[in-house]
């Protein structure tokens, strides 16, 4: 009778283990796969995984394309006119390991990246400007997003180098209010 209740222990006991073992991972997600705290092998997924229970860790990463609005950003003009400027900031990563690695927060990076180069470009140009030529301006951030990241044109069949990540289409500059 006690060898029943010690098989049927152990049984539970691998069922648990084969369950903690197993990860689905959506078909738009990658897996980085952690061994003891360093990466073992490259992106995983998606589809099953199998893992080492309390020895690694996975960690998902989206492969979607995001759509990040940015808050409303103060900016004084070329001419010297306070205007309040919004934006919507499109990234997706290409590199799982890279982007989990590498940075720490990759949407608080691209974020903070996006503010800084709609600041720095819409303050290279006069109100007018900013109202009446957003094409223009859009076409400036993209260059200022590739030169200051060396990010290449989308399509070209080149991968970026660090960061992991690069914009599909740039941010668009719009006017919330003048002063």
């Amino acid at each position: 009778m006690i060898a029943l209740y010690v098989v049927a222990a152990l049984g539970a006991v691998a069922l648990l283990a084969l369950a903690a073992s197993v990860r689905i991972l959506k078909q738009y997600e990658r897996g980085v796969q952690f061994r003891l705290g360093r990466v073992h092998g490259g992106a995983r997924g998606p589809g099953l995984i199998f893992i080492i229970p309390l020895v690694d860790r996975v960690h998902r990463v989206s492969m979607r394309i995001v759509t990040m609005p940015i808050q409303s950003q103060r900016v004084i003009t070329r001419d010297n006119v306070s205007i309040d400027v919004s934006a919507v900031a499109y990234y997706r990563v290409d590199d799982a390991i890279r982007s989990v690695v590498a940075i720490e927060n990759v949407s608080a990076a691209i974020n903070q990246i996006a503010q800084t180069t709609l600041r720095a470009v819409v303050g290279r140009h006069t109100l007018d400007e900013t109202l009446s030529e957003t094409d223009v301006i859009n076409k400036h951030i993209r260059e200022h997003d590739r030169g200051t990241r060396n990010v290449p044109e989308p399509g070209d069949g080149s991968r970026p180098p660090d960061p992991a990540f690069r914009t599909r289409r740039s941010r668009g500059a719009g006017r919330d209010t003048t002063d």
